[in-house]
Formats: C-alpha cells, sequence, structure tokens
C-alpha cells in the first residue's frame, strides 16, 4: 500500500515535470496548466495520505522510495521555479510594450 502511494506520488511528479518542461511561454498554456492543477491535486493528496497514515518505521521500510520521491520533488521545484521566472519576465516585457505603446499613441 505504502509503495503504491510512493510509487503514484513518483508519477504524478514525473508527468508534471513533463508538463512544465513542455510549456512554451509565448503560446496559450491554459489547458496545461489546468491538467498541472487536477495533477498537483492529485500528488498532494498522495502525499497527505503517505505522511499522515504511516509511522515512521514505515517510512523507513520504504527508504528507497522516499529518496526517490524527494529526489524528483527538488527536480520539479527546480523546474517549476524557472517556469515561474520566466513567466514574470514576460509578463513584465508585455507590461514594458503595453506602456512604450500608449506613450507613442498619446502623443
Amino acid at each position: 500500500m505504502l509503495n503504491e502511494q510512493f510509487q503514484q506520488a513518483i508519477e504524478l511528479s514525473k508527468q508534471l515535470i513533463a508538463i512544465f518542461q513542455s510549456m512554451d511561454i509565448a503560446a496559450d498554456n491554459s489547458t496545461s496548466l489546468l491538467h498541472a492543477s487536477q495533477l498537483l491535486q492529485q500528488r498532494d493528496k498522495h502525499i497527505k495520505s503517505i505522511f499522515s497514515s504511516q509511522n515512521q518505521q514505515e517510512l523507513i521500510d520504504c527508504q528507497l522510495l522516499l529518496k526517490e520521491f524527494m529526489e524528483y520533488d527538488a527536480q520539479l521545484q527546480k523546474v517549476s521555479s524557472v517556469l515561474k521566472l520566466n513567466m514574470s519576465n514576460k509578463i513584465i516585457q508585455q507590461k514594458r510594450k503595453t506602456k512604450a505603446t500608449q506613450a507613442y499613441i498619446q502623443k
């Protein structure tokens, strides 16, 4: 049971990493973001289930899976941070372009 939950959380992490890495900043990513949101909710349920219903010894017994999960979690955090930075830079660039366009139009 615990192994299955870890495997499912790991698989969801892999899927999220793939989605985030494939996102094109210039494109409309609304469907990808919706899918990612659903996967994040599922992943969150598995993580809560793993750590709320298991005792420390059971987690120690699954040490390799826990380590693998932590590695994918770190990778997911890194990929999502890069994506967030890229998206915020895109927003800033768009605001600058809009501001320049408005200044030009007002002249």
